[in-house]
């Protein structure tokens, strides 16, 4: 438990400790006194209030961009997506124009922050997000956008965040962030060093899913799986008697996923349910029984669906702890998304988080005797098994995949040594890929500190 005094005098509207923590007072300060123009975040820039009307859409799909569509290692947008306007969710509100730096109101502390580019114009944005348009002349958009993400604005982010269970940030604590604002031709200077560092960045991240993207033709290659073609029918026919698992909606039945389920079954290992060979595991714990306790606290969003690795995680008091943060989780086991939108958000729990807590969002494998998790990683992550895993969502606001729905999807079972040579190779191949994010981590870390002392004025 930290423990450190404040003064009636530094008291601001504020009464939680959080908030002056001095980590965060620290940086404050050197903000202040090392920096000769120092401006608030509502000085640079407007929040865009530009909402979307969709009863004045022309055409019948658009492209909805919701937080998990940002890679907050390389603050880019993956990918919108295509929703029918009669489908589209509540939150699908804000209309986004090129140029918008958008930034999510829930977990911008992670650098869930970008740039929307020319291809993502007059796309739709989530409630989620907060928009600034309209730049000050002195100020390099991406110079904004690279301080936002660096440690100056993500503390200030994460400090100024308020909220029990699901803590967020206001557009008013936003705007109230310092921005040390050098010189334009500084400001250039900075950008430019940031724009090669996420080159060399990109080039090492390329390298890295390169290998890990040759796991998958190597997996179905040594189960002898053959992806057939698979296009979606916009017409086809099916009798009452040919209606599966008490399921009414057309696209279960699409044609495609009986080819998928084929492809399997003529694998050359016999094929069994999921639930037949492994344990799910259901263990939970209540964190507010100890709650001067420090949990280890893993959500959906600290899986990097790229890589399936768990690269972050929370660190919560019992107390705080949300309703969703029960699951007792254990070196090996294998944690799968159930949250369609994520469900390529899956991982391996490693030897440092064993004994953390999961969110009830995640469908839990332990670790068994019949399946090597590394094997099942694999599978579960090809392109065949996604959408597998996908049609079995079900839900019309949040849809996703029940533990007994996960069960029924059928799995080549070799035996457990050939299970142990894939998963021996997926490994290495994983321990390649690690390598180059390394390399692409190190470029972007010294970059940050790079020009952190150079908009401090530390150095030049």
């Amino acid at each position: 438990m930290q423990s450190f005094i404040i003064t009636k005098e530094i008291m601001e509207n504020r009464f939680d400790p959080f908030y002056y923590k001095p980590e965060y007072r620290n940086l404050i300060s050197n903000l202040t006194k090392r920096t000769k123009n120092i401006k608030r975040l509502g000085e640079l820039a407007d929040f865009s209030k530009e909402r979307w009307d969709k009863s004045k859409w022309q055409g019948d799909i658009f492209r909805y961009i919701e937080i998990n569509r940002i890679d907050i290692v390389t603050g880019k947008i993956q990918q919108a997506s295509m929703m029918e306007v009669k489908k589209s969710p509540s939150r699908a509100q804000m209309f986004l124009r090129k140029g918008d730096i958008i930034i999510s109101t829930t977990r911008p502390y992670r650098g869930a922050i970008a740039i929307i580019p020319d291809k993502f114009d007059k796309s739709i944005g989530s409630t989620g997000f907060s928009i600034l348009r309209n730049m000050h002349e002195k100020v390099n958009k991406k110079y904004l956008f690279f301080i936002l993400r660096s440690n100056i604005g993500l503390k200030q982010m994460e400090q100024r965040m308020s909220g029990g269970n699901y803590p967020a940030i206001t557009e008013e604590e936003l705007a109230k962030i310092f921005i040390p604002l050098p010189p334009c031709q500084i400001q250039d200077k900075i950008a430019d060093i940031m724009n090669e560092a996420y080159k060399k960045q990109r080039e090492m991240l390329d390298k890295s899913e390169k290998i890990l993207s040759s796991i998958e033709p190597y997996l179905l290659k040594e189960l002898d799986i053959i992806i057939p073609s698979c296009d979606e029918k916009k017409k086809f026919m099916l009798g009452f008697d040919n209606l599966r698992n008490n399921r009414y909606d057309v696209h279960y039945h699409q044609p495609k996923y009986e080819k998928m389920e084929d492809a399997i079954t003529n694998s050359k290992y016999e094929v069994k349910l999921l639930g037949e060979i492994v344990d799910f595991s259901s263990t939970q714990i209540n964190p507010e029984d100890t709650p001067e306790k420090k949990f280890k606290y893993i959500e959906i969003e600290h899986v990097n669906d790229k890589i399936g690795q768990i690269t972050g995680h929370s660190e919560i008091n019992g107390k705080d702890a949300p309703s969703r943060a029960r699951m007792l989780l254990h070196t090996g086991d294998l944690l799968i998304s159930s949250l369609q939108g994520s469900l390529g958000s899956i991982a391996i729990v490693p030897m440092e988080l064993d004994n953390s807590i999961g969110t009830t969002g995640f469908l839990i494998i332990s670790m068994g005797k019949k399946v090597n998790n590394i094997f099942l990683w694999g599978l579960l992550r090809s392109s065949i098994y996604q959408s597998l895993i996908t049609r079995e969502a079900t839900g019309a606001i949040m849809a996703a995949v029940t533990q007994s729905q996960l069960a029924k999807i059928k799995i080549p079972f070799p035996p457990f040594s050939v299970q142990n040579q894939i998963a021996n190779e997926i490994n290495f191949r994983q321990k390649e890929a690690e390598k180059f994010c390394f390399e692409a981590e190190k470029v972007m870390e010294e970059a940050k500190q790079k020009f952190e002392k150079i908009a401090l004025g530390e150095i030049k």
